[in-house]
């Protein structure tokens, strides 16, 4: 639940590049209120709840931020010492939060999201709600036909694709009636017809009462994390990288440091290949495969704790190559050392340098892509912009093969043929693969980059939240009208 939604600098949507006035949406505020639920049970205690390594008032808050939200207020029919407390420790750069006895935050030029303070919601949702409204220039609840929560493992995210954005749809009120409100609305300044009703995937929206739920929470938010280029030896990985995930998010270990393990453990998959034993081979290759499984935990990690940076998305891609610079290295090494024949270490040399070549090309696109596809998966907007040429054999026979050369694939390939003692076979493979791979993503470059919409994209330069100090003033409190209630909330 971690995107990176990019907006100007004053956090304004609506306004579109144009050589005049004429046909320009206005710019719009973006501004939200956290409200308490009609719940007798309910307790601002709730908002301290733990979701994979952060509270519940800190998830609203990155998570509302990573929409583009600025402006946060806690509406409070009274004042509450427990929302206080909880709130009192919390500070998120970039967000001006207030809790306000009935207030509501007002203005004819904010779009205003009202959102339940039990609920959590992923900001993909948030997203693309209010990019609805802003494109129909109309408000809109969101609404579900399910009052209590989705179980997280009734469809798992392994068994098919991972949860996308945009799986949001208007309803007809008269054709679909029993819908429950989500606990997500948008209040469009210009409307001018009754609010929309948008059916949210259940994946995107989590009450919270206790620690089950809680706990339910965490595994969404994990799921979320999972991307959509993610193939079946992706989705197989996270059956070991999620649940190290989940241990590692209640820790203060961050997602660098996790790709320097994984950097570690590559060293010595590669140092285990150059003793050219089949024993240290077929252990360098399980080694291998392990430095895999991290590398999707420090992703993972920086996902769910919206803790992902372009400086951290940089460091993975280049551990990512020495892995493949170690291990290809390593094999040659290796094989020399087993026939001897200096046409291995060669072998091994040539598919260092395919590396290192497909290192600059894929850094080279990268390089076109985020200033054109504002931020978004790189993995995914380089496998749309092949599709958008499939009709040409050479992009066509890209986008069925560059699976083969990622991080998740490569390790279990290295394995059977190190299992098979085949790895003298493996390395003349590689060698033709490395440099066939650099040549494609350069013949690859000449096609128009093609944007993607942001879902659980890495690069998002948020800072964790910032416990204030022990002498620092709580937030602001005010008292303002009260806001109508969430249209069809059940009470």
């Amino acid at each position: 639940m971690t995107p990176r939604l990019p907006q100007p600098a004053d956090s304004r949507v609506g306004a579109e590049p144009a050589a005049g006035d004429a046909g320009r949406r206005p710019a719009y505020a973006v501004r939200a209120v956290l409200r308490p639920p009609d719940d007798p049970d309910w307790n601002g205690a709730r908002l301290q709840v733990q979701i994979a390594g952060l509270s519940l008032i800190e998830r609203h808050l990155l998570g509302l931020r990573a929409a583009g939200v600025r402006d946060v207020e806690i509406a409070m029919p009274a004042h509450d010492p427990a929302v206080e407390k909880a709130v009192r420790g919390v500070e998120v750069p970039g967000v001006r939060l207030q809790l306000a006895i009935d207030g509501h935050l007002t203005g004819r030029d904010a779009i205003v999201i009202e959102q339940r303070a039990d609920t959590l919601v992923d900001p993909r949702l948030v997203f693309e709600v209010v990019r609805w409204a802003v494109a129909n220039a109309a408000s809109a609840e969101c609404v579900d036909r399910f009052a209590a929560n989705y179980p997280p493992a009734a469809k798992s995210p392994f068994t098919g694709a991972a949860a996308r954005a945009g799986d949001i749809r208007e309803v007809d009120p008269a054709a679909e009636t029993g819908l429950f409100a989500a606990g997500l609305s948008v209040t469009h300044p210009a409307a001018e017809r009754p609010p929309a009703r948008l059916h949210a995937g259940r994946r995107y929206w989590h009450r919270i009462a206790g620690a089950t739920d809680a706990s339910q929470a965490t595994t969404k938010v994990f799921h979320a994390t999972m991307k959509p280029t993610d193939g079946i030896y992706a989705r197989t990985n996270r059956r070991v990288s999620i649940p190290i995930s989940r241990i590692l998010a209640r820790t203060a270990v961050t997602p660098n440091q996790v790709t320097l393990v994984a950097f570690a453990c590559s060293a010595v998959a590669g140092w285990l290949f150059a003793q050219g034993g089949y024993a240290t081979m077929a252990a360098g290759s399980l080694v291998g495969w392990f430095a895999s499984m991290l590398d999707g935990v420090d992703g993972e990690l920086a996902r769910a704790k919206f803790r992902a940076t372009r400086f951290g998305a940089w460091l993975e891609m280049v551990c990512d190559y020495l892995y493949y610079v170690l291990v290809f290295a390593g094999m040659g090494v290796g094989v020399y050392r087993r026939t001897p024949d200096p046409l291995w270490i060669l072998m091994g040399a040539g598919a260092v340098v395919g590396v290192i070549l497909g290192f600059v090309a894929v850094a080279r696109w990268k390089q076109r892509h985020f200033p054109h596809a504002g931020g978004g998966d790189s993995a995914l907007a380089f496998q749309r912009t092949v599709e958008a040429g499939a009709s040409n054999p050479v992009y066509a026979f890209l986008r069925r093969c560059a699976f083969l050369a990622t991080r998740a694939t490569l390790p279990y390939y290295i394995a059977i043929f190190a299992l098979l003692d085949l790895i003298d076979l493996l390395i003349v493979i590689i060698f033709v693969g490395t440099h066939l791979t650099w040549m494609l993503v350069l013949y690859a470059s000449r096609l128009p980059v093609q944007a993607v919409a942001l879902t659980a994209a890495v690069d998002s330069p948020v800072a964790p939240p910032r416990k204030a100090h022990a002498d620092e003033a709580p937030p602001s409190q005010s008292g303002r009208r009260s806001m109508a209630p969430l249209r069809g909330e059940p009470s």
